[in-house]
């Protein structure tokens, strides 16, 4: 694995087919696994599920939808993209008018240190997301190895 993206994901947290009730039972589920893994303090599932309430993140992008929670980078210890593909969609508000569902398919949490790479890291992977097909194939993937296979190859070629 080479390039940005792949520097900022752990293959061990790629979840696929992930079962989630709703957002925020989501958010509290990754927090924790996150806070285990050393990726964030104790503050991080309270300040991301409260950010989320006053930013939504869900993308209403073509077919599969997306969701991209985040919060500052004072509840981080290292930094992480995890990507998830759930089993059935979650809904998340949509991003700038906080009104609409949108029921997302996949979601990207982020995990930022520096503040002033949150949104070039958000530009990078809105432009995976906005390639024509690129969020069905990747929805289609079997298995984690080939969702991360696919997601990676893709960032590449936009880095190359």
């Amino acid at each position: 694995m080479s390039g940005f993206l792949a520097s900022m994901i752990n293959p061990e947290l790629v979840f696929t087919d992930l079962a989630c009730s709703d957002r925020q039972a989501f958010l509290q589920y990754i927090s924790r696994i996150l806070m285990k893994n050393n990726y964030v303090k104790g503050s991080f599932e309270e300040a991301i599920i409260e950010r989320e309430k006053r930013y939504p993140t869900g993308l209403p992008t073509v077919n599969q939808h997306v969701a991209l929670p985040h919060t500052d980078v004072q509840h981080a210890r290292n930094p992480i993209i995890v990507p998830v593909r759930f089993k059935t969609p979650v809904v998340f508000k949509e991003m700038g008018n906080g009104i609409n569902d949108i029921p997302c398919s996949m979601a990207f949490v982020l995990v930022v240190t520096e503040p002033e790479k949150q949104i070039d890291i958000l530009q990078n992977l809105i432009s995976l997301f906005i390639k024509k097909d690129f969020l069905d194939e990747l929805y289609e993937e079997k298995t984690r190895e080939s969702f991360l296979r696919r997601l990676l190859s893709e960032s590449e070629k936009d880095e190359g």
